[in-house]
């Protein structure tokens, strides 16, 4: 009996995966009635690369003018129990003291931007883009946009907040 229930819990995640359009990079464990999502990513030049277990939550748009100066536009970021994040090559992580209680992770040798970490939470953000594709993630809304930059407008139906 429990052969069977294995067997429709893998095809339920297969389901699934083929409906979010995560495929081969994504892989998945199971765990008898429950399954791990992984995921992998890193910077531009591969100095520093990681994965994720575990759920990432809709990403979101930041345009505050700190994600602006470090992106070059707004950032999108998706967020993850930090326990579920593993660095697999961290040879050119450098962290930066953004604000009083927030750091962001950067790549010293391409300039990626990478991580964003408050210092007291338990959650760390990662850069929607630094992800390998496919993600299966989906915009969930925009933040800060207050202080989004003029040079372009939101025109999506996505909930907007001037703050966080």
């Amino acid at each position: 009996m429990e052969q069977r229930g294995t067997l429709r819990t893998r095809l339920r995640i297969r389901l699934f995966l083929n409906r979010h359009g995560v495929a081969a990079r994504a892989e998945c464990a199971i765990n008898r009635r429950s399954y791990v999502m992984m995921r992998a990513g890193g910077c531009l030049c591969g100095g520093v690369r990681f994965e994720t277990k575990g759920k990432l939550n809709p990403p979101i748009a930041c345009h505050c003018s700190q994600c602006a100066r470090t992106s070059g536009n707004f950032a999108v970021m998706s967020s993850c129990h930090s326990e579920d994040l593993t660095l697999t090559s961290a040879e050119t992580l450098a962290w930066f003291q953004s604000s009083e209680n927030v750091q962001r992770g950067f790549c010293q040798r391409c300039g990626g931007n990478i991580f964003w970490k408050m210092q007291s939470g338990s959650e760390t953000y990662v850069a929607a883009g630094t992800l390998d594709q496919p993600t299966g993630l989906k915009l969930a809304g925009h933040i800060f946009v207050g202080s989004k930059s003029d040079f372009y407008e939101l025109t999506d139906d996505l909930p907007q907040k001037q703050e966080w």
